[in-house]
C-alpha cells in the first residue's frame, strides 16, 4: 500500500495574525485550520546564574508548518499540526536562527465532540541566558482543556490558555479552529458555525442579565419620578383650593 501523502499550506493574513492549515493532497481536502490573532508563550528555565528565569515570547516569523490528516495518538485516531517558528522575546531576540516547535494533536470523542485538542507541546531551542545548550521540552500540564466542537462546528475563543509543564504557558488570542474537516478550500466556509469556549459563553450569558437589570432599574427610576411628580401635583391642587 502506498503511503498517504500529506501536505500543509501556510497563510499569514496580516501582521501579528496566523493562518495554519493541513491539507490531504490525496483528496485535496483540508482537515485542519488554526487561525489566531496573537500568541504569547511564557517559558520558565534555569538561567546562567542558576535562578529560574522567565521568557515571554511571541512568534517573530513562521519557518515551517507540517501536519497529518491521518494519524493516531495512543489507540485513537488523530490529526496533527506542527509549527516551527522563530521567537521574539526578552531573552529570545528576533534574530535568533534556531526555531522553536509547537505541536497540536486533535482527536475525536466517542461521546459528543467532533474534535478536541488531545495534546500539545512546545520545544524551545537554546537561547542566550539559558544555563544549558539543550532543547527544552514543555508538555501539556492539565488533563482537559476547553478546546473542542461538535459535529461539523468549529471552535472559537477570545482567550485560550494552554498550560505547560514547569509553570509555563501558551496563551492564544482570538483563536478559530477546526479539525477532522473535509473542506474544499484551506479556509473557513462563510456559513461556518462556531462553538464558543466556556469563558466567552459565560460572558455572553452575563451581558443580557446586566442589560435586563439596567432596564429594570430605569423603569423603577421613571416610576418613582412619576409618583413623586403626581404627589406634588396633588399637593399643589389642594393648596390652590
Amino acid at each position: 500500500m502506498l503511503p498517504l501523502i500529506i501536505s500543509t499550506v501556510l497563510f499569514t493574513t496580516s501582521l501579528g495574525s496566523h493562518h495554519w492549515t493541513v491539507t490531504n493532497y490525496n483528496t485535496n481536502k483540508t482537515c485542519i485550520i488554526l487561525d489566531l490573532d496573537e500568541i504569547t508563550i511564557t517559558v520558565k528555565f534555569t538561567g546562567k546564574n542558576g535562578t529560574v528565569e522567565t521568557d515571554n515570547a511571541t512568534i517573530n516569523s513562521t519557518v515551517n508548518v507540517t501536519g497529518d490528516c491521518s494519524s493516531s495518538y495512543g489507540n485513537r485516531t488523530a490529526q496533527k499540526l506542527q509549527v516551527e517558528f522563530l521567537p521574539s522575546g526578552n531573552y529570545t531576540p528576533g534574530s535568533l536562527n534556531k526555531p522553536w516547535k509547537m505541536r497540536f494533536i486533535f482527536g475525536t470523542s466517542e461521546k459528543s465532540s467532533a474534535f478536541m485538542l488531545l495534546n500539545y507541546s512546545l520545544q524551545t531551542a537554546p537561547f542566550p541566558g539559558m544555563n544549558s545548550s539543550q532543547f527544552y521540552h514543555f508538555t501539556k500540564a492539565i488533563s482537559d482543556v476547553d478546546f473542542q466542537a461538535r459535529e461539523t462546528d468549529a471552535f472559537r475563543c477570545s482567550t485560550t490558555d494552554l498550560p505547560l509543564s514547569n509553570n509555563s504557558m501558551i496563551e492564544i488570542k482570538n483563536v478559530r479552529a477546526i479539525a477532522f474537516a473535509q473542506l474544499d478550500k484551506p479556509e473557513f466556509e462563510k456559513q461556518q458555525i462556531y462553538e464558543q469556549c466556556q469563558l466567552d459563553s459565560r460572558t455572553s450569558d452575563i451581558v443580557p442579565i446586566v442589560v435586563g437589570a439596567c432596564l429594570v432599574g430605569l423603569v423603577v427610576i421613571v416610576l418613582v419620578a412619576y409618583l413623586i411628580g403626581r404627589a406634588r401635583a396633588k399637593r399643589q391642587g389642594y393648596a390652590s383650593v
